[in-house]
């Protein structure tokens, strides 16, 4: 199903890009608040997605304000026909590769660099921020920063999600961003208990995403120092109740 161009003055959508393991979870429920049931979509995978778009009808479309899955950059707005605004998280991949692990691999008896070179799992342990943010393969990296920077209106770090949500909150009006946090794994492994030797061979195997990171992680930062005397008080106390949340 695909809207006709008459449609074209629908109001603007909002995607969310959900790559696994960056805090997602969190965010999508956030997310689920800004808007009433009926007009945000989440789904898991592109199959998912495109199997129930298959069946809706032009009405039930024309409602959605809002998608959320598990989809690379630019396979779920285009039937909408309409602007568009995309999120995402981006995790630091070292620790999203453990908690990675912790769900996957370790749950299937495999040591943490044979999960990694396991090929069934190579689409999420290899660039894969990046080939989700270029919906390229291979992962193209340059392609990622262009789409970041032209499509996404926040690009936030999970490392940073008390920033990165404020500051979708300024971007997008946003209202109730407290939260707690979701789907959390409790038995993950921690740096101290990797090997210097699997640690450098995840980064190998992620340089793309590790790049990737590290550009997006100091374009939110610049955004954050830009802030406005009010603002940056306000991200404060946002901070500290999100602090006293969590004790």
């Amino acid at each position: 199903m695909q809207l006709s161009d008459s449609n074209k003055d629908l109001e603007d959508l909002l995607v969310f890009m959900h790559i696994p393991k960056t805090g997602g979870t969190t965010l999508r429920e956030i997310i689920q608040r800004q808007y009433e049931p009926n007009k945000v979509w989440t789904f898991g995978t592109i199959y998912q997605f495109r199997e129930e778009l298959s069946e809706m009808s032009e009405k039930r479309i024309k409602q959605i304000r809002c998608l959320q899955g598990h989809a690379c950059f630019g396979e779920v707005h285009q039937p909408f026909n309409r602007a568009y605004n995309y999120l995402t998280m981006l995790r630091d991949p070292i620790e999203r590769m453990l908690s990675l692990y912790c769900r996957h691999g370790g749950a299937q008896g495999l040591s943490l660099k044979e999960f990694i070179t396991k090929t069934d799992f190579e689409f999420a342990t290899k660039n894969t921020q990046t080939r989700y943010a270029s919906a390229e393969a291979p992962p193209n990296l340059e392609i990622a920063k262009e789409n970041l920077e032209k499509h996404f209106a926040v690009v936030g770090i999970t490392e940073m999600f008390v920033e990165s949500i404020f500051l979708m909150k300024k971007e997008l009006g946003w209202v109730d961003i407290d939260y707690t946090k979701k789907n959390i794994s409790q038995d993950r492994l921690s740096l101290d208990e990797i090997s210097q030797e699997v640690i450098e061979f995840i980064r190998e195997n992620n340089e793309l995403d590790n790049e990737l990171y590290n550009y997006a992680k100091s374009r939110l930062e610049s955004k954050i120092q830009n802030l406005s005397l009010e603002s940056k008080e306000e991200l404060d106390e946002f901070r500290t109740r999100c602090n006293n949340s969590m004790k």
